[in-house]
């Protein structure tokens, strides 16, 4: 059974070149969807990032040191993309997650450029917020052919300012958090913050997320980045407060070690930086263990050797607890490591959350291959790693069980149906047929599409049904910003094709065989 929602005539073109119930719809036809809303509500996303949404310019040069009047010739061309916490969804998204980014872009160009890939790339922009008074955050990245980089962004330096009664008080979400972050957090698996997204946010407002988050049973995931240890010597009870509400912390060696020493520990046990990685990043794991009451999973990124695990109790665990899983050899496959931490850590929630890649040195596998296949292009966003560039990475053991995950994670959500009824000119059917077919091609590849078809009408042979059945409301919305479905039904609409009628609806009951 399927719970459709009726469309007014006036409507059923805005309908069809959308795909969902116009923003801009009148209250009637809002009334008349109102069972179709609440069931909507019912979306989860797997994983949401809160700030440090910005847009990076690669800028691929031939060499360092870049020099004041000494001129270089790019290596290759120049590129905009999503960036920042884009690194990470993008690569959850390709591992089959439903995600999210929650944050502030600016009423600008770069904003556009961003909300428009993340649409793109299958990331739920919704939930993003226009601000008036801010721009869109930006990095500038200078790579060269040895793989070397560098960064220039609007966001270095923290600026979120702790307090103990924000950080307790209840209050703080209803007073601080905005509809549009609330809905996506009340609705995530998991909450991923780096460092990066403490300078775009006030500390309210970050408390109040945390503590949303908190309330709905998401795990946090904090990645400190390159702020360690300026959030060490400069923001103490604000690291303090991020690390002790992680679930997981995502570290790197250095990161880790500025950590420990933040932490308390005597500077003669903090692991020699002469001694071997594994031993190192073994040790680190152990110091830092029952440091934080919330921390389930410590993770220390050591580059191309490899990853460190450890899976955290409430007391401190001996250094041989920890699981150090050896890194891929890359030889000249290597390009660039611009996000492949982003990609480790997305790939390690992914594993996490599709349950079936347990244990720990499995999990650490699948993290090291998506940041192993992130370094194989120049620059991250869409540059990062595909999923059968990571499952290429993979123990042919490990590479089946990750090709045995569904690579959809809309479950427990209701599936979506849109019936849209079109009108084509006899004169024009060869070449509707021909752009219709191309559609369907390129929609039933989307994650999330069960199927994609085209009908004739037996009682009228001018008259097709597009029939879309997809896992979600929001794989719908994902659809309907797709470049094939802005670039084909627009043309549509240029043969003269008409929408005489459009139903959208969710299954409420279905039979079993």
């Amino acid at each position: 059974m399927i719970a459709f929602v009726p469309v007014a005539h006036a409507q059923r073109r805005a309908i069809f070149s959308r795909g969902c119930i116009p923003r801009d719809g009148t209250a009637r036809c809002r009334k008349r969807a109102g069972s179709l809303t609440t069931m909507c509500m019912a979306v989860r996303y797997d994983l949401v990032t809160l700030g440090n949404v910005c847009v990076d310019l690669v800028v691929p040069a031939r060499a360092f040191p870049i020099e004041p009047g000494v001129h270089q010739d790019m290596v290759a061309p120049a590129s905009v993309t999503c960036g920042g916490a884009a690194n990470a969804l993008i690569v959850a998204r390709r591992l089959g997650l439903n995600v999210a980014a929650i944050g502030h872009v600016g009423n600008d160009t770069l904003g556009q450029i961003l909300t428009s890939q993340l649409h793109e790339h299958g990331i739920n922009a919704k939930h993003l917020v226009v601000s008036p008074t801010q721009s869109t955050a930006a990095c500038a990245i200078i790579t060269d052919e040895d793989g070397n980089h560098t960064f220039i962004a609007s966001n270095e330096r923290p600026t979120a300012i702790y307090s103990d009664l924000t950080a307790i008080d209840p209050r703080t979400q209803e007073h601080h958090v905005p509809s549009e972050f609330r809905s996506a957090l009340q609705a995530a698996r998991a909450l991923l913050i780096d460092g990066y997204a403490l300078d775009d946010l006030t500390f309210p407002l970050l408390a109040g997320c945390v503590q949303i988050a908190k309330q709905n049973g998401a795990l946090l995931i904090f990645d400190p980045q390159a702020t360690t240890r300026h959030l060490a010597q400069t923001n103490r009870p604000l690291l303090d407060y991020m690390c002790s509400n992680a679930s997981i912390l995502s570290l790197t060696m250095e990161e880790a070690e500025d950590l420990v020493l933040y932490a308390g520990e005597v500077v003669s046990r903090t692991p020699s930086a002469r001694a071997p990685t594994i031993a190192r990043a073994r040790d680190l794991c152990s110091l830092l263990s029952g440091k934080f009451p919330s921390t389930q999973y410590i993770l220390i990124k050591c580059g191309a050797e490899g990853s460190c695990g450890l899976q955290c109790s409430a007391k401190p665990a001996a250094a041989e607890h920890a699981v150090f899983v050896h890194g891929i050899e890359l030889g000249d496959r290597f390009v660039d490591s611009t996000g492949a931490g982003d990609s480790f850590v997305a790939a390690f929630i992914a594993g996490l959350l599709h349950n079936g890649l347990a244990p720990l040195e499995n999990l650490l596998a699948l993290a090291n291959a998506a940041g192993a296949a992130t370094c194989t292009a120049r620059g991250a966003g869409p540059n990062c790693a595909t999923f059968e560039a990571v499952a290429a990475f993979l123990p042919e053991k490990l590479s089946e069980s990750l090709n045995a995950q569904p690579k959809d994670q809309y479950q427990n959500q209701p599936h979506c149906v849109l019936h849209v009824t079109l009108e084509c000119p006899d004169a024009v059917e060869s070449a509707f047929l021909k752009l219709a077919n191309e559609l369907a091609v390129h929609s039933r590849k989307e994650v999330g599409c069960i199927s994609y078809s085209f009908a004739r009408s037996c009682d009228n042979p001018r008259h097709f049904m597009v029939v879309e059945r997809f896992a979600s409301v929001e794989a719908l919305d994902v659809h309907s910003n797709s470049e094939h479905f802005k670039r084909i039904v627009p043309r549509f609409e240029e043969l003269g094709v008409r929408t005489l009628s459009a139903q959208k609806g969710v299954v409420v009951l279905e039979a079993e065989k």
